[in-house]
């Protein structure tokens, strides 16, 4: 895949990076093996399951923490729609928004939106995460301070990932 920046094309990173992730069965991550990058925090990443049993139309949330690359809190709300068959598993189907958490204050020159939604099909019987698609939209505007004036910086971005298990 591409991206681009400045309507140039741009090589992705980590194509075809394979990782090996050790888990709870809540989804907590232990340990991450493989050539992940140094800057990518998976335990934010991966979703946490609650403790309580869950049925469909069930939601709960989790709140990512502000790191050094997004230094901005969200909110990642899960909600159970369904099961699905995927690839030989028998799937819980769970639907995720994430957002900017609005509790947070922003004390930046920067106005972030974000905006994203996608499936995960679980394969609860096996512990094993199938299938995750996620489509996010990004809008950051914020004010670069010259000596002549500041001036906004507007950036959009659209992702979408499509993340899926490898069986060997």
């Amino acid at each position: 895949g591409k991206t681009f920046m400045g309507g140039q094309p741009v090589e992705l990173p980590n194509i075809g990076t394979s990782l090996l992730m050790k888990i709870t069965e809540r989804g907590k991550v232990l340990n991450v093996t493989g050539s992940a990058p140094q800057d990518m925090d998976f335990k934010q990443m991966q979703v946490e399951f609650p403790e309580k049993k869950v049925s469909i139309g069930d939601s709960w949330t989790r709140r990512l923490k502000a790191t050094q690359k997004f230094p901005v809190p969200m909110i990642a709300k899960y909600t159970v729609t369904g099961f699905s068959k995927v690839k030989g598993y028998d799937c819980v189907v769970i639907k995720s928004t994430i957002g900017v958490d609005p509790n947070y204050v922003n004390e930046e020159k920067m106005d972030l939106t974000v905006d994203a939604t996608g499936l995960l099909y679980f394969a609860y019987k096996d512990g094993k995460m199938v299938k995750n698609e996620v489509n996010s939209l990004m809008d950051l505007t914020m004010t670069l301070e010259t000596p002549e004036q500041p001036k906004p910086v507007k950036i959009n971005m659209k992702m979408d990932l499509k993340m899926s298990m490898v069986i060997k």
